[in-house]
C-alpha cells in the first residue's frame, strides 16, 4: 500500500509540473503575440527567441539600451530580469545608432581642430638647414644623420605637433626660394599658395633660417625682406611673428662666443637697412634673432621661444610657475614637452642656458632609464605580483615569501 501511495503522489507531482510548463508556454506565447501587435505596443518592440529559449524584447526606436528585458524559459521555472548587459541584437545592424553619430562628429571636430591649429612656417634658402631642424627637434634624428639621409624639399611639407594639450601647432616646411621660383611650379609641382592661405587664418610664426657660413648675405636678406613684406599685414595685426634663425654657428668660423655675437650683430644691422630701403614701414616691425645649431641645445631653446608665442594660456601658466617657484624656494622652473624637449613655459626669471641644458639632459636620462627598466605601469603590476607572493600563507619561506631564500629579481 505504501508503494502504491508513493507512485500516486509521484504521478500527481509530474502532472502538476506538466501543467505548470504548459501554463508557462501559454504565457510566453501570449506575451509574444501582444508585443508584436501594433495596437498593444506603441513603441514597436520586437521579440527574439534563440536556441537557448531566451526571449529578448528590444526596442529599436529607444536609444537607451539598458531598458531591454529578457525572459528565460527553463524546464522548472520562469525568470524575468532586467538586461543590464546591453543586448543590442537589432541595434548592431542599425546604421543610424547614436554611437556612430558621436564617432563621426568627434572625427569632424578633430579634423576641424587640426585645420585651425597655429602654424610654424619654415622659410629660407636651400641647404640652410630647415628640414634638419625639423627632424632633429621633432623626429629625434641624429644631427650627423641629416648630412646623408635628408633630401631637398620640393613641395610644402606639413607636420602636426600635438604631444600635449597645452602646445599644439602645425609645422610647414617650405622649399628653398619658394616664392622666387614660383613655388616649384616649373618642376611640375603645385603652384605657390596665396598670402592669405599662408599667413592668414590661425596665428603663425615665421622662422627664416639663414646659413651663417654662406656669406655674403645680400641675396638672402633680400628674400627675407620680401617675405616680411608679404606678411606685413598680419604682422601688424599681431597674428604673425617673425623669427630669424642664424643657423650653423658651429663651424671653424664660430669657435668663440664673440664671433657668434658679431655675426648676429651684422645680420641684425643688414636686415634693418634692407627693410628701410625697401619700405620704411617694415623697419618698425619686431623681428627676433637667434643663434642656432643642431649640434647643441641652442636649436631647442630657440624653437621653445617660438612655440611659446603660440600658447594661448602662456601668461596664466607663467604666473602659476612664479607662485610655485616662490613658495617652494626653487631656483628655476620649466614646463617641458618631453617628446620634443621644448619648454613651453617658464617663470619670469631669466633663462640660463646651462640650467636649460641640465634639465634637457635629465629628460634624456629619465627616458633612457625608463626604457631599460620599464614604465610605471609595469612596475606597479610587478609590485602587485610580488606583494601577492609575499603575503601568500600557503607558500613556504623561500618561495617568494621573503627571507634569505627569497627570489631576487634584477
Amino acid at each position: 500500500n505504501n508503494n502504491n501511495n508513493n507512485n500516486k503522489n509521484s504521478l500527481k507531482q509530474q502532472q502538476k509540473q506538466q501543467k505548470q510548463q504548459q501554463q508557462t508556454s501559454n504565457l510566453l506565447l501570449s506575451s509574444s503575440s501582444s508585443s508584436t501587435s501594433p495596437q498593444n505596443n506603441p513603441k514597436n518592440t520586437k521579440n527574439i527567441t534563440n536556441d537557448n529559449n531566451i526571449t529578448t524584447t528590444t526596442n529599436p526606436n529607444n536609444n537607451d539600451s539598458h531598458t531591454n528585458t529578457t525572459t528565460i524559459n527553463t524546464t522548472n521555472n520562469t525568470t524575468t530580469n532586467n538586461n543590464n548587459n546591453n543586448i543590442n541584437n537589432n541595434n548592431n545592424n542599425n546604421p543610424t545608432t547614436p554611437n556612430t553619430h558621436v564617432h563621426t562628429n568627434h572625427h569632424h571636430n578633430t579634423h576641424s581642430q587640426h585645420t585651425l591649429l597655429p602654424r610654424v612656417l619654415l622659410f629660407g634658402p636651400r641647404r640652410s638647414g630647415k628640414s634638419s631642424i625639423k627632424q632633429v627637434v621633432f623626429n629625434k634624428m641624429s644631427p650627423h644623420e641629416t648630412l646623408f639621409r635628408l633630401e631637398g624639399t620640393s613641395e610644402v611639407e606639413k607636420m602636426t605637433v600635438d604631444n600635449n594639450a597645452v602646445s599644439q601647432f602645425v609645422v610647414w616646411d617650405f622649399p628653398g626660394d619658394y616664392y622666387s621660383t614660383g613655388g616649384g611650379a616649373d618642376n611640375g609641382s603645385s603652384p605657390p599658395l596665396s598670402d592669405s592661405e599662408v599667413f592668414g587664418g590661425s596665428p603663425c610664426c615665421i622662422i627664416y633660417v639663414l646659413d651663417a657660413q654662406d656669406e655674403p648675405y645680400d641675396l638672402v636678406l633680400s628674400d627675407l625682406t620680401s617675405l616680411v613684406h608679404r606678411a606685413g599685414e598680419w604682422v601688424k595685426n599681431g597674428t604673425c611673428w617673425v623669427h630669424v634663425f642664424i643657423n650653423k654657428v658651429d663651424g671653424e668660423l664660430f669657435l668663440s662666443e664673440e664671433a657668434k655675437y658679431d655675426c648676429r650683430r651684422d645680420v641684425v644691422s643688414l636686415v634693418q637697412e634692407e627693410m628701410e630701403s625697401f619700405n620704411s614701414d617694415l623697419s618698425s616691425l619686431d623681428v627676433h634673432y637667434y643663434l642656432t645649431s643642431i649640434y647643441d641645445h641652442s636649436v631647442f631653446s630657440s624653437f621653445s621661444k617660438v612655440a611659446q608665442k603660440l600658447v594661448p594660456a602662456l601668461p596664466t601658466i607663467s604666473s602659476l610657475m612664479n607662485v610655485l617657484v616662490d613658495r617652494c624656494g626653487m631656483e628655476k622652473a620649466f614646463l617641458f614637452d618631453v617628446a620634443s624637449k621644448l619648454y613651453i613655459a617658464t617663470d619670469s626669471r631669466p633663462v640660463d642656458a646651462a640650467g636649460y641644458e641640465l634639465c634637457s639632459d635629465m629628460i634624456d636620462v629619465v627616458l633612457d632609464v625608463s626604457g631599460i627598466y620599464g614604465t610605471t605601469e609595469e612596475h606597479a603590476q610587478q609590485a602587485a605580483d610580488d606583494h601577492g607572493r609575499t603575503t601568500d600563507p600557503d607558500k613556504p619561506r623561500g618561495a617568494g615569501g621573503g627571507g634569505a631564500d627569497a627570489d631576487v629579481k634584477p
